[in-house]
């Protein structure tokens, strides 16, 4: 099973190969897509280190829309430098036991 970044990074790989721009609209429908195919046909998840999440009007990847973020609604032009499983332990904060640490 893959990352959701990396899914997103290969249909961005595919998009070039293809000379076909890919904005964030249509990069969550591809994968949102994928996904369910993944799911009815080969009956696994394509990735499941993230949920798809529906709003009002639109369903959303956590993880990748916060990555691709800044590339609103104009075309997506670069991959995710954000790989592996645990993208996650680059946001939290570790938190240091000073006190053992002066004792070792």
């Amino acid at each position: 099973m893959r990352t959701t970044i990396a899914v997103a990074n290969e249909f961005l790989k595919l998009s070039k190969d293809s000379n076909l721009h890919i904005t964030n609209m249509r990069r969550v429908k591809i994968i949102y897509l994928a996904q369910g195919l993944s799911l009815s046909l080969l009956e696994r998840p394509l990735f499941g280190d993230d949920n798809i999440e529906t709003r009002k009007y639109v369903s959303i990847i956590p993880s990748i829309n916060n990555e691709f973020k800044p590339f609103k609604s104009s075309h997506i032009t670069s991959k995710s430098v954000v790989t592996g499983n645990n993208w996650k332990s680059f946001l939290k904060p570790k938190a240091v036991d000073i006190e053992n640490k002066k004792r070792s």
